[in-house]
Formats: C-alpha cells, structure tokens, sequence
C-alpha cells in the first residue's frame, strides 16, 4: 500500500509520517522545497513540488492508494492562498479520483465554522453550517472553509472514497506556543485575556489526533463522513492558564478584558477604518467569535472510529513542554 501526505513537513504532518513509517505502507511526502526530513527512513519517497502545479500534483498521487491532504498556505497574500489551499485542494480530488486512489482524507478544521451562528452553550457536531463571512476571517481560515466546502462536493462521490476530519487545536511536542488561543500576548510576561477566561478550549493532543487519522482507512464506516475531533473533557481558558503556570513553575501577570469594554471602540473602527483604507476588519464580528463558550460534540467520531481520545490536557502539557517534537 502507498500512501500520499501533502503538508508533510508542517506540525502536523511530520508527526503523521513518522506514525505512518512504522506501519508496513510505502509513504510518499509532497514538500515544496528539499528537506533532510525522513532522509534515514527506507519507506518514505520525498517527491518535491508544489500544490499549485497540476503536473506535479498529478505525478504526486499517481500509484498512490490513500491521500492525507493536510497542505495549505500559511503565509502571503489571497492569491498565494488561494492558489495552494483552495484550487490546490481541487486539484489534488480530481487527479486522485483520475488516477483511481481509492481514499482521500482531508485534514480540515473546526474553526470553519459559522461564527455568525454561534450562541453561548451551543453544541457544535458536522451539520453545523459553515463560516457565511468569509470576508471577515483571516486569509488561512478563509482558504481552509472554501477548501472544506469543496471537499464536501465529493463526499458522495462513487468514484473515491472520502473523509473530512475538522480537527480542534492541536497542541504536543514541537508545537512552538501553548497558549495560542487563550492568550494575546504583550510583552515580556504580561498577557492579555478577552472575557471571564470560562470559555472551553477545544485541545487535541497530537497523538490523539494520529491515533483518529490512522484509524479512518480501516473504517468503512468513515467513507462520506465528515468528523470533528476534540477531547470532551477540554479546559477553560482559566484552567489552561493554571496548568500552565504549575507546569513551569511561573506566574503568568494576565489582564482580563471585559468583551463589553471593546465594543464601542471596536465599532467605531468597523465605521471609520473602511473610509479611511477601503477595508472593514470587521472587529466586532471577530469579538462575538472569540468570547462566544461553544462546544464541539465527537459523538460521531466516538462511535464510527471507536475514537477514545487517551490524554488530558494536564497530561497533554507537560508532553509538551518537556518533549521535543518527533521529526522522523
């Protein structure tokens, strides 16, 4: 068996391969520029290229019998992104299902939700709909929801099988700062919190999170579907910090900024920026996703995949801030 790992050299991705290499499949990592990754590793093919090329994109997948497409744009302007995650991610399903690949698994995200839609307490599962404001996210998430949206057009494809994972936020060894998606920081020591700090951070640890991709080529079950992967039991903002703090042994000094406190000037800025550079930033929408405490069901996940997340995020920590990550 050969399988196929787009964005193999990023967080995830390097972790993916090294998992993939001990099992008895042929692995064949797509990477933009030369690396020494994976170079002492008899079963790992590196094949340089880039996503935005259709020739390399098709001599990529051909012979390959399963696709983990986590490639995506992390930086530049819209065209860059949208060349590599959107068009990119089109690319790669049609030259799959061309060459016969019999399974595709696209590594996707929950934040491509609908934040417009989002109400304190709500559980979120994978019929919750899409991010409608696309115009109000960052570049990366943009892409990443138009390349969900295009993923799921071939969800009931007879031709491929496919799989759609949204995964929450994946943090273990390797992974550069723990506290993204909790805290803003200032400066030195001094961080910024937005809110009462009780809103549930959606962790996975990374090998949870591998034990999940692994599992979905075995599982006929997963054909078609789509899954959210997130531990049930993730923490408050409040207890991420204080798990923090305990591990490395040091105070954290954390201004807790009421949401109410931003509103007027955020909305101020929605009116005046745009006449003074042509562009809103849509702050208050941004604010409304922040602060909002939602929660994510993997009830599916659980049930299809038999997927039991092992480590907690006490655990998870202290994985991460003592280990180095796994490079292969």
């Amino acid at each position: 068996m050969k399988i196929l790992v787009t964005g193999g050299t990023g967080f995830i991705g390097r972790q993916l391969v090294a998992r993939l290499s001990k099992c008895e499949v042929q692995i064949r990592v797509l990477v933009r520029t030369t690396t020494s990754l994976w170079s002492t590793l008899s079963n790992v093919e590196k094949f340089e290229g880039d996503m935005k090329n259709e020739d390399v994109v098709r001599e990529a997948v051909a012979g390959v019998d399963i696709i983990f497409h986590l490639a995506a744009a992390t930086s530049g302007n819209w065209e860059e992104h949208y060349q590599t995650t959107v068009l990119g991610t089109k690319r790669i399903i049609e030259a799959a299902i061309e060459v016969g690949v019999a399974h595709f698994i696209l590594v996707s995200s929950l934040g491509n939700y609908d934040g417009g839609s989002f109400a304190h307490s709500i559980v979120i599962n994978e019929q919750f709909p899409l991010e409608q404001k696309l115009e109000a996210r960052g570049y990366y998430a943009h892409a990443k929801t138009e390349a969900d949206r295009i993923a799921q057009q071939y969800l009931n494809s007879t031709s491929m099988r496919l799989t759609i994972v949204r995964p929450g936020l994946v943090y273990g060894p390797g992974m550069s700062n723990p506290l993204i998606g909790v805290l803003f920081p200032v400066f030195g020591n001094f961080y910024m919190m937005i809110g009462d700090g009780q809103k549930i951070v959606p962790y996975i640890y990374m090998d949870d999170l591998l034990d999940a991709l692994v599992s979905i080529p075995e599982e006929p079950a997963s054909y078609g579907k789509i899954y959210n992967l997130v531990h049930p039991t993730s923490p408050t903002q409040n207890e991420v910090v204080e798990a923090y703090e305990k591990t490395c042994g040091k105070r954290l000094v954390v201004f807790r900024l009421p949401s109410l406190l931003l509103k007027p000037p955020f909305a101020l800025a929605d009116k005046v920026l745009p006449l003074l550079r042509g562009s809103n930033p849509y702050l208050l929408y941004k604010l409304d996703r922040i602060e909002k405490k939602v929660r994510y069901d993997c009830t599916r996940a659980s049930n299809e995949l038999n997927w039991k997340p092992k480590i907690f995020f006490k655990e998870g920590l202290v994985k991460t801030l003592t280990k180095k990550g796994t490079n292969g």
